[in-house]
């Protein structure tokens, strides 16, 4: 990313950031995707296809660590 190109890759609501992954081609996001929704997403977005998978859903999630070979996602609620 040099960010000469500039697009939006996914709008999320009470949330943000969480972490790079090693392979920095995916970051970790956590938000809902209206803003009336409860429970809260972790998703995770590849920065170069826009591709999003959701992982987990919950009301609160916090604690969140991506392991060292980016193979796994902890959650500690």
């Amino acid at each position: 990313l040099d960010g000469s190109d500039p697009r939006r890759l996914v709008s999320l609501f009470g949330g943000g950031f969480a972490g790079w992954f090693p392979d920095g081609e995916r970051i970790l996001l956590v938000g809902r995707d209206t803003p009336d929704e409860e429970e809260v997403t972790l998703r995770v977005l590849n920065l170069d296809t826009g591709e999003q998978v959701d992982l987990f859903r919950h009301r609160r999630l916090r604690g969140l660590e991506i392991s060292p070979d980016g193979s796994w996602v902890v959650v500690a609620n």
